[in-house]
């Protein structure tokens, strides 16, 4: 069952649900999803740093993030200095807020309609945060798939998270390979 504004704060005041905001995140709160913001540090994927003859295995790859990092270069975004998201670039950022989850939550991400309606996709194929979530900032894949030019600002509301209630607490935490170290 979705949350709603008023389950969600109480799920925060009563049940361990974090959204840890650099400012206060009752503002967040929507009707039924809390608003997220892009994080000022992105990784920006560069083509001509990715090795085209490789075939990537992802079923037995186990540090994915200095992969990306071999391939990719840090920029920090500026109220000033926004990252203009070109058409078919690819972006890896993260929301500025960390969230941690019970068991007896889930939650999903999805990207905001304000930026689909230009052809941006915030979050590829995989919203889903599982049940007892460590404190962790979300990351984000974000692609510019339109013929428009995206100026993408630090701290921007660039998605949404759903939370939703399990019929039972799970009775196990998420401890998959994109866990906090």
């Amino acid at each position: 069952m979705l949350l709603s504004n008023g389950e969600i704060t109480e799920a925060i005041e009563k049940e361990g649900l974090v959204i840890s905001p650099p400012q206060g995140y009752d503002v967040l709160i929507k009707s039924a999803s809390v608003d997220m913001r892009l994080d000022p540090a992105i990784q920006v994927i560069r083509p001509e740093k990715i090795n085209q003859s490789e075939a990537i295995n992802p079923t037995t790859m186990l540090d994915v993030q200095s992969k990306i990092a071999s391939c990719s270069e840090e920029r920090r975004l500026y109220p000033d200095q926004p990252f203009i998201l070109e058409p078919g670039v690819f972006v890896i950022g993260s929301t500025a807020e960390e969230v941690a989850l019970p068991t007896s939550l889930a939650a999903r991400i999805e990207g905001k309609s304000s930026l689909a309606r230009f052809g941006v996709q915030i979050h590829l194929t995989a919203p889903k945060i599982d049940p007892g979530w460590p404190l962790n900032k979300i990351t984000l894949e974000i692609v510019n798939l339109a013929h428009f030019r995206v100026a993408l600002y630090p701290m921007m509301e660039i998605a949404a998270l759903m939370v939703e209630r399990l019929g039972r607490p799970s009775t196990q935490a998420y401890s998959g390979r994109f866990s906090p170290k």
